[in-house]
């Protein structure tokens, strides 16, 4: 386990909750239409899926992840920072879901009505990684 590692991933978290503290307690966007609150109650780009489906579809998939990080830190694989960035990202979004009611997005691009956090930023990077480390493993 790499300290770097680990101070990243701690530093990314604290700035997403945050930020997600700022938005929440603004009164009016933040730098023009960049910086807004956006409570997104469904999966990833706001796609509305009932609670029923939701719930169990997160707890699982944070069961998996949970799991799938012990085994990495066991053996001290590689695969340990994507899966420390999707853990984290996961956890965040996670709390404001229970608080809030959905996950709270703060970064907008407002042509294409595109929300987005740090957190699924973390998310996105630890699945892209785990995908270039398993398709380094295909080319060999």
């Amino acid at each position: 386990m790499k300290f770097g590692t680990v101070s990243l991933t701690l530093s990314l978290f604290v700035l997403d909750r945050l930020l997600k503290y700022l938005v929440i307690v603004s009164p009016q966007p933040l730098w023009g239409d960049f910086f807004l609150l956006h409570v997104n109650p469904g999966i990833a780009f706001s796609l509305p899926l009932p609670l029923a489906i939701l719930s169990p579809m997160l707890v699982g998939g944070l069961i998996v992840v949970i799991w799938l990080f012990i085994q990495e830190v066991k053996t001290r694989s590689r695969k340990f920072v994507p899966l420390l960035f999707i853990l984290a990202g996961a956890l965040s979004n996670i709390v404001d879901r229970i608080w809030m009611g959905g996950v709270i997005d703060y970064f907008a691009v407002p042509v294409l009505g595109f929300y987005f956090n740090i957190a699924d930023g973390m998310i996105v990077s630890g699945i892209a990684l785990l995908l270039l480390k398993g398709y380094g493993k295909l080319k060999r």
